[in-house]
């Protein structure tokens, strides 16, 4: 089992009392939100325990009575990871917990900017990966 949570909105605090747990621990793999330049929020956690970055600033979303909206958050971010995390998992169910974190963070795109964590959540890395093992994403 993989844990993805949200790393916050609580902006950019290094604070120890604003950390946010399940997030904060370890073994949980940590999102924060990117813009469309891969520039962290400033609402987004600013952290040590930020494991990646995904976007979730001005995403179109499903809304209230069957309508859309631009929404921003890192739970739209945390959704984004663990949606390829669950993707790559179905075409490679033999990998541990272990082994899928460790193949979304080798191959985020560093964006040499703090509380990223490993940087950017990288999908075409991913498939491109999967079609040349033969498999299909």
């Amino acid at each position: 089992m993989l844990f993805v949570s949200v790393a916050g909105n609580h902006g950019n605090s290094i604070d120890n009392d604003k950390l946010l747990y399940p997030a904060s621990y370890s073994a949980v793999l940590s999102v924060a939100a990117v813009d469309s330049n891969g520039v962290r929020s400033d609402w987004s956690a600013k952290n040590n325990y930020v494991s990646i970055a995904a976007p979730g600033v001005d995403l179109w979303t499903t809304w209230n009575n069957g309508g859309y909206a631009l929404k921003s958050g890192t739970s739209y971010a945390s959704a984004h990871v663990a949606g390829i995390a669950a993707r790559v998992w179905s075409v490679m169910p033999y990998l541990t917990s272990l082994q899928l974190l460790s193949f979304l963070v080798d191959a985020a795109q560093y964006e040499h900017q703090s509380y990223t964590g490993y940087g950017l959540v990288n999908h075409g890395f991913y498939t491109i990966t999967l079609q040349l093992s033969g498999k299909c994403l």
